[in-house]
């Protein structure tokens, strides 16, 4: 089996457990702590997203995804083309819809 330790490898080896424990302890705790924080966030985004779904709802939208696209970067990039009054296909709120 093990051969007996001297006692300063033994004072070393209970001191590094000591260590080691203390470490494993406050990971644990850490980890619970982003979990909470998660489970929070989460509930959070639900609620947004009900919000969201609700507004939609009495603006006469369809339910549609509540992720924002990817943000475009750069200015060589082409503005997306539509129906709009300006060039870039934008409608400010309140105007006529092009063909309606």
């Amino acid at each position: 089996m093990f051969e007996p330790l001297e006692e300063q490898q033994q004072w070393e080896l209970e001191v590094r457990l000591g260590f080691l424990i203390r470490q494993l302890q406050d990971a644990r705790l850490h980890a619970e702590d982003k979990e909470q924080d998660a489970r929070a966030l989460r509930k959070k985004e639900a609620e947004l997203a009900e919000e969201v779904r609700k507004h939609r709802q009495q603006l006469g939208l369809p339910d549609g995804p509540t992720e924002h696209p990817a943000p475009v970067t750069g200015d060589d990039q082409e503005p997306p083309s539509g129906s709009g009054d300006g060039p870039s296909g934008f409608q400010p709120f309140g105007s006529p819809q092009v063909g309606a």
